[in-house]
């Protein structure tokens, strides 16, 4: 019985009890030139890539410039002023990790990009104030 409540206290404490890890944060430049701002029915905007194809190794041999997009966060979209210490371009930090890259095409993998900013807080920065973004794929696992 001793070892048993040992062994269930031990489980409480290393599992954390459920608190949750924050997320850092990530800001990006709005570059209309990479990524284009569409609003649907809803008012929501959503930002996609212009020039990007995207594959996907999730499902094999896609090639989809929707497989992988931010939408506002929240309706109307808040905004934020914040001062980061560093503003990232979007296309030069996509394009220098190549863990992004499909190793067989050389473009962007959805699935990758997808799994790397869920673990993220993600700002744009337009017109000198920060719009909170969320992470969105048209793929499921």
């Amino acid at each position: 019985m001793r070892y048993f409540l040992i062994l269930i206290l031990s489980m409480f404490f290393n599992c954390g009890w459920g608190q949750k890890v924050p997320k850092d944060t990530l800001y990006f430049n709005f570059d209309s030139n990479y990524i284009s701002a569409e609003k649907n029915h809803e008012g929501v905007h959503a930002f996609r890539f212009k020039t990007e194809e995207l594959v996907t190794s999730a499902f094999g041999p896609i090639i989809k410039e929707d497989l992988f997009f931010f939408t506002q966060s929240g309706f109307p979209p808040k905004k934020y002023s914040l001062k980061p210490k560093r503003v990232y371009s979007l296309q030069k930090f996509l394009k220098k990790k190549k863990i992004f890259r499909d190793a067989s095409t050389g473009k962007l993998d959805a699935y990758k990009v997808m799994k790397y900013f869920d673990e993220f807080v993600v700002f744009f920065l337009v017109d000198d104030e920060f719009l909170k973004v969320n992470v969105h794929t048209s793929l499921s696992e």
